[in-house]
């Protein structure tokens, strides 16, 4: 299966004629090493992609390595969404050849996303109830130069915006840096976008966010206050890993800024259910629900928190360190 996403590394290695996002990669046949597909084809590219996806994936299980594999051969941006390992050993491998760092030439160290692209921003309501356009993906997080984030983002953008022209995608681009430049100068206190300044398309997605019930959440996932363990995106947790969470809590809470910020009681563990099948470049690692209390003991006003291992962060990894 692994082969099968070598068509990928068309989108890296060549010009293609198609929109990158426009063309879904082929998975039912596998490349001929040293073919030509849309430009020249690189037996030695593909050999290091495969290696890197096999170091960097080599602790899935198969199944999960399968799938994960499966949704990435569906398009050039889905590669790219799984495989933030492989831009980062790029990116060092371009900075070795310049001799020196691309990113020293301006601006600060900062907190990165570490995997910044399109798909990890969406609706998140913030310390004072408002529905915000943020960031929601925080795994792949380190501090480093800024410009790997805007760098990410850039070719995000441009990857799943295949429909539009070449201009447009320069222009999307350019917003994005500069909005994220600004963000920087704001400082920590800087928020997201909320309904009153976004733009149409997102102002319209928060405000359905903003409208959806919290109960409808909880009904889609748990059944008579528990977890719904039929849930095809459940699985049950060991009494070791259950015990390994609920010892973890505590320190989370205290650790919180903002209104909840030592509320024990409202992080009362009520639950725990391994999730499976989210996300792509994390799929297949260690993810976790916790239904915890909320603000008061009735179940329909109960959270659930998303629990997610952190490895090593994609700029950090052996072959790709900023």
């Amino acid at each position: 299966m692994i082969r099968v996403i070598c068509l990928a590394t068309v989108v890296f290695g060549c010009q293609p004629q198609a929109s990158p996002n426009e063309r879904p990669i082929d998975v039912t046949v596998a490349p001929d090493p040293g073919a030509k597909a849309d430009g020249v084809f690189d037996p030695r590219r593909a050999d290091l992609v495969l290696s890197e996806l096999r170091r960097v994936n080599a602790k899935l299980t198969s199944k999960a390595r399968e799938e994960k594999y499966a949704r990435m051969a569906g398009s050039a941006f889905a590669f790219f969404r799984g495989s933030a390992h492989l831009f980062y050993r790029d990116l060092a491998a371009l900075e070795a050849a310049v001799d020196g760092p691309l990113s020293a030439f301006e601006g600060p160290e900062t907190w990165l996303v570490g995997d910044m692209h399109p798909e990890n921003i969406g609706a998140v309501e913030d310390d004072d109830g408002r529905v915000t356009y943020e960031v929601n993906d925080f795994d792949e997080s380190v501090v480093g130069p800024y410009l790997y984030d805007v760098w990410r983002m850039g070719a995000g953008i441009v990857l799943s915006a295949g429909a539009f022209e070449p201009r447009d995608q320069d222009r999307f681009v350019a917003a994005f840096a500069e909005a994220y430049v600004d963000s920087l100068r704001d400082g920590p206190g800087a928020s997201g976008l909320t309904a009153d300044d976004a733009p149409r398309v997102v102002r319209k997605m928060l405000k359905r966010a903003a409208r959806s019930d919290r109960r409808d959440l909880l009904k889609a996932w748990t059944d008579d206050g528990r977890f719904d363990l039929s849930h095809e995106d459940l699985l049950p947790v060991d009494d070791g890993v259950r015990a390994a969470l609920e010892a973890a809590l505590p320190e989370y809470v205290e650790q919180l800024r903002g209104p909840l910020s030592g509320r024990h009681e409202w992080f009362e563990v009520v639950d725990i259910a391994r999730r499976v099948g989210a996300g792509l470049g994390s799929l297949g690692t260690d993810r976790f629900y916790i239904l915890v209390e909320g603000p008061t003991g009735d179940a329909d006003d109960d959270r659930i928190l998303d629990v997610k291992a952190q490895g090593v962060p994609a700029p950090l990894s052996p072959t790709g360190s900023p």
